[in-house]
């Protein structure tokens, strides 16, 4: 596998350890520590007399990064077979993510889960996630990719398309000592999202009204509604200016807080009696056509 330094999702910086007395490190000017000079054409000059590139001065700005401490590169798979080892990898160490081991509580196989997870981390590859960036930020949902809400605000700011986002309570809004169940219907969630270079703002909004219309309030089968109303309230009031002034930066994806309230869809039997309007209780006989 390659690193590579182009994405846009970077791994946290860490010290390395201190070098050896007895490594070469390049100090700081037109030499290196071992007595090697470095010409202005960028040829390190040996003491042997074999003569060796080191390449341009960001080449030799990563070595003093190496001393001094840099950027840590994700590991980035380059082809199918190295997708598939880090889905393994994944799944071995246990840290697959519900929405790649299971669907809608049915529990699935090791051969699924792996495969879900490739899909996951191909997927987000084309985000500019690392693998393990991406199978925490998007999520499989009815069997489609999906973003969770912060990976989805955070992929947004992250393209430099938003210019301003607000959020704001609307409503009669409840003191902290009112309960979930006593919430009044106005009550709700606006966000206000404008994009750079267009005038107009892409607006959303989602109120206790609407979860109960959709039957999302109260629901004891949906945990977060009972636990955490504020924060639903607002990840589908973001779901729609997000979808509608960014859906470039989501490259279609949903969000997974929208696509988790939507009930799965139930297989259905296709209606054929309309094939039997106009046809004969009894089909004739061939003595009864042989009489006519």
């Amino acid at each position: 596998m390659r690193r590579r330094s182009s994405d846009p999702v970077q791994a946290t910086i860490q010290s390395p350890p201190a070098p050896s007395s007895g490594s070469a490190v390049a100090p700081e000017g037109n030499g290196l520590a071992d007595g090697t000079e470095i010409a202005a054409s960028g040829i390190a000059i040996m003491p042997t007399g074999v003569a060796v590139s080191t390449g341009s001065a960001a080449q030799r700005r990563r070595k003093r990064d190496r001393r001094d401490g840099g950027t840590v590169l994700a590991i980035i798979p380059r082809d199918l077979d190295e997708v598939y080892r880090v889905a393994k990898a994944v799944l071995n160490a246990r840290l697959a993510p519900a929405s790649y081991t299971q669907e809608r509580g049915a529990k699935l196989s090791d051969e699924e889960v792996i495969a879900r997870l490739a899909v996951g981390i191909m997927k987000g590859s084309e985000l500019g996630f690392p693998p393990i960036t991406a199978l925490s930020t998007i999520a499989i949902i009815d069997k489609k990719p999906c973003l969770l809400g912060d990976g989805a605000s955070a992929l947004i700011q992250s393209r430099g398309h938003l210019d301003s986002m607000t959020i704001e309570e609307i409503g009669t809004i409840p003191g902290a000592a009112v309960p979930t169940a006593k919430f009044a219907d106005d009550f709700g969630v606006r966000i206000t999202m404008r994009r750079r270079g267009q005038r107009e703002p892409y607006i959303g909004q989602f109120t206790v009204g609407d979860a109960k219309r959709a039957r999302l309030w109260m629901d004891p089968h949906r945990e977060p509604w009972i636990k955490y109303p504020k924060r639903q309230l607002k990840w589908r009031a973001f779901a729609w200016p997000a979808r509608d002034g960014f859906s470039d930066d989501l490259m279609g994806l949903g969000i997974a807080e929208e696509m988790l309230d939507v009930p799965p869809e139930l297989p259905t039997k296709t209606d054929l009696s309309f094939l039997d309007d106009g046809l004969p209780t009894a089909m004739p006989t061939s003595k009864s056509i042989s009489n006519v």
